[in-house]
């Protein structure tokens, strides 16, 4: 597996852009050789498993991230149900505030909900609404959860798959960046909602996530890179306003309406093209830099997140790869499964108090404090290479 800057030959020799549709000819960065699934598998072995190839993009009218990854629905389910851990379950709380605070009224006086992409965990059971109905609309073939009397679910992906009603809220967290047209997604919420309702959008802080090099910022399940200048420009042509609200460095909240006769910001563009570059600058290096570690250790390998966090290490770096003898996950669902691509098995993060003096790796992610903090909890004597 590669990231590099510049890649030798485009998949795409011209595409439009996700946002404003000006056309995208050259690509920034290319991953080459991702596991196709980003996570784990429930077959034995990994002589099936499939990678893939993609570029990325940074639009040069409006700045836009975005890649020519492809959405891939079979996939979808596995990535997207296993958001777990105590940043996710304070973001559930906090979106849900965040939402009360903008509805700016009672509960009970709101008739329709829809909720895009709840997977496991829906967003609108968190608020907690007294006579609405809620529909939801998901990937999955079916709700992953039992629905109450005044639930609804469809299996299709949005805005494909919707109500035909228009709603008093719209609730999507963390789907708009898997939309392959980042446009038609923000102008099917828009098109769902009644005169004076309320869309409530949360993505990750790009921005954030790029700035700070975490390895989780681009990824084969996310197609579009929005920075809030970006939802701004998007909303202002899609006769939308968008107030935001930053959860952490981890996650932007937005509040979208339709716009009653407000003026159109002023922004100030951030060099998307330079973040991406660093980005990539910085992974090989951060890689480079643990393997150094590796070299002058003896001790058992082991390294955190069953996912995109320990796929690209183990992957990109044989040293890491061979010396690694297992991968630690807080999702339960994840453990005793192997991890795509590789041949390493998943356990509980409880499993490091049985080693003595595990290196435990914890590659860059906005998780990657809470699974420190997590590791040398259970184990006094690891040594966390972060």
């Amino acid at each position: 597996m590669n990231i590099r800057h510049e890649p030798r030959v485009p998949r795409s020799a011209a595409r439009p852009c996700s946002s404003c549709e000006m056309t995208l000819t050259a690509p920034v960065a290319a991953l080459e050789d991702v596991p196709a699934l980003l996570g784990c598998s429930q077959r034995a072995d990994r002589t099936t498993d499939q990678f893939v190839s993609f570029n990325v993009y940074a639009c040069p009218h409006c700045g836009l991230v975005q890649t020519d990854a492809g959405f891939d629905v079979e996939t979808y389910e596995i990535v997207h149900s296993h958001a777990v851990g105590g940043v996710w379950e304070e973001h559930r709380r906090q979106l849900a505030d965040f939402t009360r605070e903008q509805l700016g009224m009672r509960l009970d006086r709101l008739e329709r909900v829809l909720e895009i992409g709840p997977s496991v965990n829906p967003v609108a059971r968190e608020i907690g609404f007294t006579r609405a109905s809620v529909q939801y609309v998901d990937a999955m073939p079916k709700a992953p959860f039992d629905l109450g009397s005044r639930e609804e679910y469809v299996c299709g992906v949005f805005p494909a798959a919707a109500l035909k009603r228009p709603c008093d809220l719209v609730l999507a967290s963390h789907i708009a960046e898997h939309a392959e047209s980042l446009a038609a997604f923000v102008h099917g919420v828009a098109a769902h909602l009644k005169d004076g309702g309320l869309a409530i959008l949360s993505i990750p802080d790009f921005q954030e996530w790029l700035e700070r090099r975490y390895w989780n910022a681009i990824t084969s399940e996310h197609l579009n890179y929005p920075l809030s200048e970006q939802v701004d420009e998007l909303c202002e042509r899609l006769g939308l306003t968008a107030q935001h609200h930053r959860f952490r460095g981890h996650s932007l909240f937005m509040a979208l309406r339709h716009r009653a006769g407000q003026k159109p910001l002023v922004h100030q563009r951030v060099d998307t093209r330079a973040l991406v570059i660093g980005w990539v600058q910085d992974i090989n290096a951060t890689v480079a830099r643990m393997e150094a570690a590796l070299s002058r250790s003896t001790q058992s390998v082991v390294v955190t997140g069953a996912s995109h966090l320990a796929q690209y290490l183990t992957m990109m770096s044989p040293q890491v790869g061979q010396r690694a003898q297992f991968v630690v996950d807080n999702a339960t669902s994840k453990h005793g499964q192997r991890l795509y691509g590789t041949d390493l098995r998943v356990r509980a993060f409880e499993a490091l108090s049985a080693l003595p003096e595990p290196l435990v790796i914890v590659p860059p992610s906005p998780y990657q404090q809470e699974m420190a903090e997590q590791v040398r909890g259970l184990n006094q004597h690891a040594v966390v290479v972060a």
